[in-house]
């Protein structure tokens, strides 16, 4: 026996998946005719993701389906009595596929699903029990457009039923649905609606389909579909949703079904993400009246993780009770674009949020600034982009910098298009935040190698990481290590200049001169600085020798089994 065949289970697993993505992919195939665990093994990788086809121009007939996974591809034939036709491999493949898949892509035209060909399909290949995923946690539908063709609404919404149904029997334990919009004719996306939904009643049934096929899930993606499945209102039904990825950009009032579904899940909701372009989105995920007044709110009792995209140009804020906290558990929170929310978002979180990550205009610094500090923020990160319409941006910029987290360990600012090095710098240094800061990052910012020296001697010694840009005559872009290593020449000169100040103080105390102790210092730095790059070098030349003996490794493993 080959001691290849006596690997740990979780050391083939990785070999395998290495062999197939690194090397070649045909070599996973060839693993198959090897002993019993490497095939298994290789099967959990080759099978862990599979498509069933059932979009229109992949048709041979109205009752074949295109199945595949990472290397083959077959046709599997229903017939008209149950029957399968199928080619190739297809009779063993199949079953290895429902014993090992864990995601599931489902294409398939939507005419398809209304006309009640998708749901028969799906019938029988389930009825036949070769393509039951039990393992299976994640479904992707990929619904391709079509020029709309007019059905009969009852036949068409019981035909929704069916498909939704077979697909629940086919994948029971799938909680991940995942959708996404592909194909369609030309200009569909310059139509508000899409080519494919052009009356009502296309509107009313795309959401239907939405609403089965959500019905068992707890996590959900829909940011990538057209904005015709929210055309109009439909009932959310009784959701129990723990994540949510969406965007709100339907015109009906009060955010229309995609925040309904987000206010019906909103006591078992923990993590949402929204896109947004619309003045209203932002106020309908908390109320769903469209007045500015908000007199019951909705409150998300588990919500950990919220993210916003907001691109609209203006934001209504809905007036919320003083006493209401929207999210009294939130933990982590990322806004970006225009301000979206005011400083209700902050209500009754002050203990729990851990993360924030928010792109600071004019209405955003009001905001942050009218918070206050959160004392218990430990990564911060903010970006702003130069407002020619806002008086004091560098210093209120450096302002909320320095001031929102007082014991904030990792801080990451970026400023675009305009100049706030040496404002900031002042700031950081006179901050409550240099006795907790560890990792400090200064993106698109321009520090003098004054400005530089005040930041390292406030943050020296408990900050192990600095990057920042320094600007100069002998300095450039550096990314480094203050106080054990450092790299790049212009952030050496910084430490050096503060070591031959410190040891300049120190030796004029002791009455003894100080120019020798200088130089030194800054020889110091410079020699420090070869000795690193030629380190760097090295590590470079070795990882590199490493990576070729993994890639010949991997090439020749087939042949040693």
């Amino acid at each position: 026996m080959s001691v290849f065949q006596l690997l740990p289970a979780h050391v083939i697993e990785s070999i395998v998946e290495y062999v197939a993505n690194e090397a070649a992919g045909a070599c996973a195939k060839q693993l198959l005719v090897t002993s019993h665990r490497w095939r298994q093994a290789a099967l959990r990788h080759i099978n862990e993701e599979c498509t069933i086809d059932l979009r229109q121009h992949k048709q041979t007939n109205n009752k074949t389906a295109v199945v595949s996974n990472k290397h083959e591809s077959w046709i599997l034939d229903t017939g008209y009595n149950g029957e399968y036709a199928r080619s190739g491999m297809a009779e063993e493949l199949t079953g290895n596929v429902a014993a090992h898949v864990k995601c599931l892509r489902v294409a398939v035209s939507v005419i398809r699903v209304f006309n009640g060909e998708a749901g028969g399909v799906f019938g029988e290949i389930v009825q036949s029990g070769r393509l039951v995923c039990t393992k299976l946690r994640r479904l992707v539908f990929a619904f391709e457009r079509a020029t709309w063709t007019d059905v009969n609404n009852e036949e068409a919404i019981e035909s929704v039923r069916q498909f939704a149904y077979w697909i629940r029997r086919l994948a029971p334990r799938a909680q991940d649905v995942r959708f996404v919009e592909t194909g369609g004719l030309t200009g569909a996306h310059n139509n508000p609606i899409g080519d494919s939904l052009q009356t009502q009643q296309s509107g009313s049934l795309h959401g239907s389909l939405l609403m089965h096929l959500l019905a068992n899930a707890a996590h959900v993606d829909v940011s990538r579909l057209g904005p015709g499945y929210f055309a109009t209102t439909w009932a959310p039904g009784d959701l129990r949703l723990t994540s949510i990825r969406c965007r709100l950009d339907s015109p009906v009032a009060g955010g229309g079904p995609m925040a309904q579904v987000i206010r019906s899940s909103a006591k078992t909701l923990e993590t949402l993400w929204v896109s947004s372009h619309t003045a209203q989105a932002p106020a309908s995920i908390l109320c769903s009246a469209s007045s500015s007044c908000c007199s019951q709110p909705t409150q998300y009792p588990r919500l950990r993780v919220l993210t916003l995209k907001h691109a609209g140009l203006t934001t209504e804020y809905p007036e919320l009770p003083g006493d209401f906290a929207p999210m009294p558990r939130l933990q982590r929170l990322a806004l970006h674009g225009t301000c979206a929310f005011n400083e209700a978002v902050f209500r009754g979180n002050a203990r729990t949020l851990r993360s924030l990550a928010v792109d600071v205009d004019r209405n955003m610094a009001q905001v942050l600034l009218a918070v206050g500090a959160l004392r218990n923020l430990q990564h911060v990160e903010m970006d702003c982009w130069a407002d020619c319409t806002w008086p004091g941006q560098a210093e209120a910029f450096s302002r909320v910098a320095a001031s929102i987290a007082p014991n904030v360990w990792v801080l990451s600012l970026g400023v675009h298009l305009f100049d706030v090095g040496g404002v900031l710098a002042a700031r950081l240094a006179a901050s409550t935040c240099a006795q907790s800061l560890r990792v400090l990052r200064l993106r698109g910012i321009k520090l003098s190698a004054q400005d530089a020296a005040t930041i390292t001697t406030a943050l020296q010694p408990q900050v192990p990481h600095i990057a920042a840009r320094l600007v100069s005559d002998r300095t450039q872009m550096v990314s480094g290590t203050v106080g054990e290593r450092l790299v790049g020449q212009g952030t050496a000169h910084v430490q050096a200049e503060h070591r031959g100040r410190t040891a300049h103080a120190q030796y004029q105390q002791r009455g003894q001169g100080c120019g020798e102790t200088q130089d030194a210092a800054e020889h110091r730095g410079k020699q420090w600085v070869v000795g690193q790059h030629v380190r760097v070098q090295r590590h470079g030349h070795l990882l590199h020798r490493q990576a070729a003996r993994r890639h010949l490794g991997g090439q020749n493993l087939v042949e040693r089994l």
